[in-house]
């Protein structure tokens, strides 16, 4: 069981809403717009970077990045009556170099009793991102 998060909220349109507006703020590279959709102590977990602070990750992100698009193919709530929604979407993620990277992508959205979000953990096949991007996102 998660203890971080409150047990009385349950996710609801407005956790959809936040994650729609953190999916267009990621295509755009917002790092701020991002930023202020996290708790101030919120963790990001990355099968690539391992867990960090939203903020140095998402800038690890924007500074490795050129014009990235995502696919959203569905957002997903919680069947257990827990504050948690997932974003299930095609990152087509081009690095700043020009490689373009295409990657089936799940984000879990942990929220906390206002609708922000506390933890954040990434899952996707992390073998074919890291043969096409090697160090470029060190």
């Amino acid at each position: 069981m998660n203890h971080h998060i409150s047990e009385s909220t349950v996710p609801d349109a407005g956790h959809v809403a936040v994650i729609e507006r953190y999916l267009d703020r990621l295509e755009a590279s917002d790092v701020e717009g991002i930023v202020a959709l996290f708790t101030e102590d919120a963790q990001v977990v990355s099968p690539f970077l391992g867990g960090m602070s939203p903020r140095p990750f998402f800038e690890k992100v924007r500074d490795a990045s050129g014009q990235s698009r995502i696919e959203v193919l569905d957002i997903l709530l919680s069947a257990r009556g827990g504050s948690r929604a997932m974003a299930y979407f095609v990152y087509h993620w081009q690095l700043r170099d020009g490689t373009e990277v295409r990657f089936d992508c799940v984000d879990v959205f942990d929220f906390n009793e206002q609708g922000r979000i506390q933890r954040m953990t990434i899952v996707y096949d992390t073998h074919p991102v890291r043969a096409l991007v090697g160090d470029k996102y060190a």
